[in-house]
């Protein structure tokens, strides 16, 4: 199938002039911003409806996504023809390698059952689907004050409940860090703390992006400022190192991008801060040379991690191509993204995986390089070091199969694409 035609499987049809009216209402603009809305505010405040198992997998569903499922068949009524991206081909490559990969697992009998792999990819797909569904409705429905407005809200939402578990925390805690109380760890937040901290990694560096292109706004330069004082609280609090080096990384970045003199000013500013940091915060940052000097896998993450990319690899090397099938393996298995890929879909679905990361990187650099406004410049810069932040926690948990990262993830990604599509568009007719 051509690209062409692949992109004709989005375009509307004449079943959807069916409803002419419904499509002109505001009760069906309403609607989908709504839903749309509820679909960011459950994928962080999300909780699972267990409903059977599927081999060895339980199968659940969460509040997102029967909100996705609403999304999608009212959203429906608005595509048009979706593609010239770059972003598609990669897409469909490694959709079609995933279910390869589950084809040939299945085969090898190296799956736990044969619909694990479905069920995995079926996530994947749904991510996907999110971003393009999220374009759909910035054509039609959403204006970019209203989609940040409900992006912020959901997460200083989720950091506002971390500070208060801070300082309000569970009376009988049954893990035993000796320094430090780790926040989003019980109820429904089930040892979700590294989940969200990357999810508050990439929204701080986003705010911090505006904030370097705002100008002479000083209004608007102290609410970003209390923006990324209180996002950066509840991730410190979640004692994840991978998304500190990676907030750290993606500040220097975005500096980076603004000016040699912001470069230098943030890292002055950065070091100061760490020196005012309590001291179990402290620990827990210089603990990471411990974890890599020590070799007991029950004892440091690092070692864990090391003995599973050496099991692992021996898979890799019996299933090179395609891997073992997506999905034959737990998730938490790997705490590894890149290894996850490469495993479960092999050389070609990693492949694959890296030009998808390769095409994001383009268009979002693209945008901070051509864009007129300071304003979309600042979400590209921020969006840019927010995902090198994620490909870097990515090094330590499996982030793009995470549904309370990846649901906001793409929805912003959507954001990016979009503005760069106007870009382009403006850029041609000039």
């Amino acid at each position: 199938m051509s690209k062409k035609e692949f992109s004709g499987v989005f375009a509307s049809s004449g079943f959807l002039s069916i409803f002419p009216h419904l499509l002109q209402s505001k009760l069906y603009s309403f609607l989908v911003k709504f839903i749309w809305s509820l679909l960011i505010l459950f994928s962080l405040f999300s909780f699972k409806i267990n409903l059977f198992r599927l081999d060895s997998e339980l199968v659940f569903v969460k509040p997102e996504d029967i909100a996705f499922i609403l999304l999608f068949i009212l959203a429906a009524f608005r595509l048009k023809a979706i593609s010239g991206f770059p972003i598609d081909l990669p897409i469909i490559v490694f959709i079609f390698i995933g279910l390869l990969s589950v084809f040939f697992g299945i085969l090898e009998h190296v799956m736990p059952g044969p619909f694990i792999g479905v069920f995995y990819l079926s996530k994947i797909i749904q991510y996907f689907l999110v971003f393009y569904l999220t374009i759909a409705i910035l054509r039609e429905e959403l204006k970019v004050k209203f989609f940040l407005e409900i992006i912020f809200i959901s997460v200083f939402l989720l950091a506002g409940y971390g500070i208060i578990e801070h300082f309000f925390p569970y009376t009988h805690y049954p893990f035993s860090y000796p320094f430090y109380y780790r926040i989003y760890e019980r109820g429904f937040f089930y040892h979700d703390a590294s989940h969200f901290a990357a999810v508050l990694m990439f929204f701080s560096s986003i705010l911090f992006g505006i904030l370097l292109y705002l100008g002479k706004f000083p209004v608007k330069i102290i609410l970003c400022l209390i923006g990324i004082i209180i996002l950066s609280l509840a991730l410190f609090w979640t004692y994840s190192r991978a998304s500190y080096i990676a907030l750290f990384i993606s500040f220097l970045l975005i500096s980076a991008l603004r000016s040699r003199k912001i470069l230098i000013l943030t890292i002055f500013i950065i070091a100061f801060v760490i020196l005012f940091f309590p001291q179990a915060i402290l620990e827990r940052l210089f603990s990471i040379k411990q974890a890599f000097l020590n070799s007991d896998p029950n004892s440091s993450s690092v070692a864990y991690r090391f003995g599973q990319i050496k099991y692992a690899w021996e898979g890799i090397k019996q299933y090179p191509l395609f891997g073992i099938g997506l999905g034959a393996r737990e998730r938490v298995f790997y705490e590894n993204q890149y290894l996850m890929i490469f495993a479960e879909t092999g050389i070609f679905g990693f492949v694959a995986f890296v030009a998808i990361i390769l095409s994001v990187l383009k268009v979002a650099w693209f945008l901070q390089k051509k864009a007129v406004s300071n304003f979309t410049k600042g979400i590209a810069a921020g969006y840019l070091g927010g995902f090198l932040g994620l490909l870097i926690v990515s090094n330590a948990l499996v982030v793009f199969m995470i549904s309370r990262i990846m649901f906001i993830f793409w929805s912003v990604t959507a954001l990016v694409f979009w503005l760069w599509e106007k870009e382009r568009k403006s850029e041609a007719a000039a």
